[in-house]
């Protein structure tokens, strides 16, 4: 009785400790809505655009404020290295996604991104930089539906550690994975819920004061 006993404290006790490691991160992607009136020193030179040149209206398309109409074949920007722009949410927000539109459908396109956080405008090298390899390929992006793309057009969105600040900032690395910076239509910012999970010792010291009282009343 007393080994089995044993047996089951050491079996709830890993249970319990491979359950309350880490947290849970929802997968909903919720947008964070913004302007181009919040958008600080967006664009200052046109030259950070190619194949369309910078974009002159913000009002008549469903991805206010980039620009563009969401749909494939070769449409939106792509941005020379270097290029950037800057978002002033008015007040701090907690972030932790970033989506692109890849615009063009054809064949896949690659570049290292990236997205900076901070109290001012001047956002520059000396501020955390969340990386990632934005390459659109074959059916990975998604429509604006939900559904899967079937061609190399969509949305692609980069999960980060969450981060709360009032200015945020997307940056073309120049680093290229695949001939150049995918042409990009829609951008947008989202809310990732990050729900802490009770700690693996807390579980488990619950379960091991349940074992223990087990024990003493079946003396």
């Amino acid at each position: 009785m007393l080994f089995l006993i044993r047996s089951k404290i050491i079996t709830c006790f890993v249970l319990c400790l491979f359950a309350g490691l880490g947290t849970h991160v929802s997968a909903e992607f919720t947008v964070v809505p913004f302007t181009s009136d919040q958008m600080a020193a967006a664009f200052p030179d046109g030259a950070v655009f190619a194949g369309g040149g910078a974009p002159n209206s913000w009002s008549d398309t469903p991805t206010t404020p980039y620009g563009t109409a969401n749909r494939g074949g070769d449409t939106g920007w792509f941005w020379s290295a270097g290029g950037k722009f800057t978002v002033d949410f008015g007040t701090p927000r907690t972030i932790g996604s970033v989506r692109f539109w890849s615009g063009f459908s054809h064949d896949g396109r690659g570049m290292i991104m990236q997205v900076r956080a901070g109290d001012s405008a001047n956002l520059n090298f000396t501020h955390k930089a969340h990386e990632f390899d934005y390459q659109s390929t074959s059916g990975g992006g998604y429509n604006d539906d939900g559904s899967q793309s079937t061609d190399h057009s969509g949305w692609y969105q980069y999960d980060f550690e969450p981060t709360t600040a009032q200015f945020w900032q997307v940056t073309n690395s120049g680093e290229v994975t695949k001939s150049h910076m995918p042409r990009t239509s829609g951008i947008e910012f989202g809310l990732v819920d990050v729900i802490p999970e009770p700690s693996s010792l807390m579980i488990a010291s619950l379960g091991l004061l349940g074992l223990i009282g087990l024990t003493r009343r079946s003396r």
